[in-house]
């Protein structure tokens, strides 16, 4: 029931604050490596929930879930803008 809404809080957050640190990072940190960061941070928790013995473990996984996740989210939509995409109708 808590894991729900901490999947959301997380995902908001994280999602606004990782996009601004993707570009204030940028001359430092590649996008390339941060979507790789984000892509393991998503893996690994989903991995660990198969692991988990109480309740509390699932939740906190979901929240990083939601983490990586959203450094996906983030740095993708910084990659590929809507201009790049070429529909044939």
């Amino acid at each position: 029931m808590l894991a729900g809404p901490a999947f959301i809080l997380v995902f908001i957050f994280s999602a606004v604050f990782l996009a601004i640190l993707s570009d204030l990072l940028y001359e430092w940190l590649s996008r390339t490596v941060m979507l790789a960061v984000g892509t393991l941070t998503f893996s690994l928790a989903c991995l660990l929930m198969g692991l988990s013995s109480s309740y509390w473990h699932l939740v906190i996984l979901r929240m990083l879930i939601a983490m990586g996740l959203a450094v996906c989210r983030s740095t993708l939509n910084i990659i590929f803008t809507s201009s790049s995409f070429y529909f044939i109708a």
